[in-house]
This record gives structure tokens, sequence and C-alpha cells, in this order.
């Protein structure tokens, strides 16, 4: 089974996009990340580079996963939500819509979060500059 690719969606060098996986329309997967197998990125998301995917997992529309962040086995990121850089959400977690969370945070085994986004989603042109500045 292949991956499918929306159109002008862009995946990154040296990432990976598992079989029965989906990237959205204009979705973007930054360098050296992971989408696991039968997993969704929506439609205009991102994952910055690093990050992963788990399996059977979902990242909604318009929504940000931060650099060297990790979306667990079978958990959902909504949409419009906002991970930041080195978070980490799962397994079996639900990050609601519009949700927000800072820089190396934890969404641990089956929890949810609700919290509400006060700033717009950052863009993958955001994470540049942060992904230099951590080096």
């Amino acid at each position: 089974p292949r991956a499918a690719v929306g159109p002008h969606a862009a995946v990154g060098p040296g990432s990976a996009v598992g079989p029965r996986s989906a990237v959205g329309p204009r979705a973007a997967v930054g360098p050296h990340s992971a989408v696991g197998p039968g997993s969704a990125v929506g439609p205009r998301a991102a994952v910055g580079p690093g990050s992963a995917v788990g399996p059977r997992s979902a990242v909604g529309p318009r929504s940000a996963v931060g650099p060297h962040s990790a979306v667990g086995p079978c958990s959902a990121v909504g949409p419009r939500a906002a991970l930041g850089p080195r978070a980490a959400v799962g397994p079996r977690a639900a990050e609601g819509p519009r949700a927000a969370e800072g820089p190396r945070a934890a969404v641990g085994p089956g929890s949810q979060s609700v919290l509400v986004l006060l700033g717009p989603v950052p863009s993958a042109s955001d994470w540049s500059s942060e992904d230099k500045s951590e080096q």
C-alpha cells in the first residue's frame, strides 16, 4: 500500500511517509521527519523538522507540530492546534481544536487537552529561526 501526498504538499529531505498514510494539500512535512503507517497530516498542516507522527495518528487541518516533537501512536492533534518545539502527545491522546502546547510540553497517554490558542498557528518558516537558535 502506498502513501498519498496531496497537491502542493511538501515532504522534506530525509523524511518518510508510511504506507496507507496521507499528507493533505499544501501540508508540509519538515526534513528528517516521519509520518507513521495509517496516519494523516491534514490540509495546510505542518510537521516540523525532526518530528514524528506515530502510526494511526492524525494532525488536523492548519495545525502545527513543532520541531523535534512527537505525536504518539493512535493520537490526534485537532484543527488549528499547535505543539511547541520538543513537545510530546500520546499515545492515545487528543489535542483539541485550537489547543496550544509550549516548548517541551507533554500530554500523557490517554489524555485530552483543550487549551485555547492565543496567537496565530506558527508556519514552517517560523521554525527555521527557532531551530537554528537551539543548535
